[in-house]
This record gives structure tokens, sequence and C-alpha cells, in this order.
């Protein structure tokens, strides 16, 4: 995973790109982790991507409170297991309850209608 500090929204002005090292640990990640949706909130950084076991794509968490340090990250697995695919996350937390999660790609995902 990439990492550019921005000075401005969207703006990389110092052209630094570092990474973050998140590489596949868990069972469910052994083809890959990719895809990552952050958002922080009240001090804890959240990590939608998506894991990839070689047969299916599972949208998943991990958190942190210092997210530059790649040993803080907490893995906490897919956030849908009984789904047979998913992927692509991205919560939007609100001042007040409720929040929400948007997530899918352009396959169907059953459920959903």
């Amino acid at each position: 995973m990439a990492l550019a500090k921005l000075s401005g929204p969207l703006l990389n002005v110092s052209g630094k790109v570092s990474f973050v090292d998140f590489q596949p640990q868990e069972p469910f990640e052994k083809c890959g982790t990719e895809d990552p949706r952050i958002v922080q909130h009240d001090g804890t950084t959240y990590l939608m991507y998506t894991a990839y076991d070689c047969k299916k794509a599972q949208l998943s968490l991990a958190t942190s409170t210092n997210p530059s340090d790649p040993a803080s990250w907490v893995r906490h697995g897919p956030l849908f297991p009984e789904l047979p695919w998913s992927k692509s996350g991205a919560v939007l937390i609100r001042a007040q309850p409720p929040h929400y999660m948007f997530f899918g790609d352009s396959t169907f995902v059953p459920g959903l209608r």
C-alpha cells in the first residue's frame, strides 16, 4: 500500500510516496491485498480493503491508531464472509448516526435488490 502526504486536497506537491508494508498474512489474503479505502474517526483509521484467497474476493477490515506504522495494523477479517464475492468498500461517517458503508463492484451482490 502506498502513502502520499498531501499539502491540500488531492495535491501531492512533494512528489514523495512512501510505502506501508501491508502484505498478505492471513489465509483469506494469500493471493493479495488491494484496493485500499480509508476513513478516520475518533483517532482510529479504518482500512477497508479487498482480500483475495485465489478463489474469492472479500471486503475486509483493518484498523490502526498509527497508520504509518506497519506493525500497528490489526486485521479484523472479511466483513461479509457469507457472500460469495465482496469488494470496494467505503464508509461515510456522519456527525450523528446512522453511518453508512457502500460496497460492491460490477458483479451483482445477492441480497442487495
